[in-house]
């Protein structure tokens, strides 16, 4: 498995490009700037949820070293989408104020309900297919993202009780007209957020429903305060590498520690987060497989299963974990092409104009 990573260095390494000494991207977190940071980390979910199906052929010498990666990285493979969403949005209520707020019930949450209820029904297909019976109330657990039927499913949950989040923290803003308003409902998204993280505790248990959620309120507050951040960042190479190393010195730290509770291992997230983007604020990678890969986050993400599904029938691959892989990427690509095109087009009849790609830029996760 580790030839997987050894392909995605070979698609950064030659298009990779460093600023200069005292110098920085100005435009680190430009959606188009950003493309390559989604597409290296969908590619890594890819692969991580390609590993669960043929995990018993993973035994050689070269899959340890992806297994160690994996599991150190662990859910960290989705922080920089919950970061960009809150980071997006904030930046949209920013420029558009209440304008972008009350597009949230209207466009934002139905656009990714609806994409998302589409794949729902192509698994109800695949099971039905496969003769593997979904209850009205598996499928209906499952268009709400609360449960899946085949999909996954925790992600698209998690953003759409952001989405609700943002929607009542910052509808105030309709009176409010002062910017300094903002502050108030970044403070109630936080409160909100961490209440989600709790019922999701205790509502679902497994830690992947709740250990990355802050991340997005996160991003929130990166762009509130983008500019005294990049003020003291940018100053100098001097102070940008202190506090990059100091993120690097908490995130090695906290690696002994993130499993304590999901306060540690939110600290530990953050601090990973933190090291991305200041390494975007020096590198940037022009790979266009890469820049693809990130532009179709959310219909890779959404569909990868189904050819993990039916491959993970086929006697051929069970010897043969190296070729499954290989061909999930290469039927997984069509497959978000032709979903992506044709969710453009209900996008543009509903909503008057077709969409870049399917939902925002960071809906897109792992398990």
């Amino acid at each position: 498995m580790i030839i997987f990573v050894l392909i995605l260095l070979l698609l950064c390494v030659p298009s990779l490009s460093v600023a200069k000494p005292n110098e920085f991207q100005k435009d680190y977190l430009a959606r188009d700037n950003t493309a390559w940071v989604k597409g290296i980390f969908v590619y890594l979910i890819v692969l991580s949820h390609g590993k669960d199906y043929v995990i018993d052929q993973l035994y050689g010498a070269l899959d340890y070293p992806y297994i160690t990666m994996q599991n150190q990285l662990h859910q960290m493979v989705v922080a920089m989408f919950l970061f960009y969403s809150g980071y997006g949005i904030m930046e949209q209520i920013k420029k558009r104020r209440f304008a972008y707020v009350k597009s949230i019930p209207t466009k934002r949450f139905p656009n990714l309900l609806l994409n998302y209820d589409i794949a729902v029904f192509l698994f109800l297909i695949l099971s039905e297919c496969m003769h593997k019976h979904v209850s009205l109330r598996q499928l209906l657990m499952a268009l709400v993202a609360w449960e899946g039927i085949g999909n996954s499913s925790w992600y698209i949950f998690v953003i759409l009780a952001l989405y609700v989040i943002t929607l009542v923290a910052f509808f105030p803003i309709k009176w409010i007209k002062s910017e300094r308003f903002y502050l108030v409902s970044l403070l109630a998204t936080m409160a909100m957020s961490m209440a989600l993280v709790y019922v999701l505790m205790t509502a679902k248990g497994s830690h992947y429903w709740y250990d990355t959620i802050i991340l997005y309120a996160f991003g929130m507050w990166y762009s509130y305060l983008k500019k005294p951040i990049e003020t003291v960042l940018m100053k100098n190479d001097f102070l940008y590498f202190l506090v990059l190393g100091a993120a690097i010195g908490l995130y090695v730290f906290m690696l002994q520690w993130r499993w304590e509770c999901v306060e540690t291992y939110t600290i530990w997230a953050v601090s990973f987060t933190v090291i991305t983007v200041m390494v975007t604020m020096k590198v940037q990678v022009n790979s266009r497989v890469l820049d693809w890969l990130g532009d179709h986050v959310f219909s890779i993400y959404i569909l990868q299963r189904i050819p993990m599904i039916i491959f993970s029938q086929l006697p051929y691959f069970s010897s043969h974990p190296y070729a499954y892989i290989v061909c999930v990427f290469a039927a997984v690509i069509p497959l978000a092409i032709a979903y992506d095109y044709l969710t453009g087009q209900l996008s543009k009849l509903i909503w008057g104009r077709k969409k870049k790609t399917a939902p925002p830029a960071g809906e897109a996760a792992a398990q």
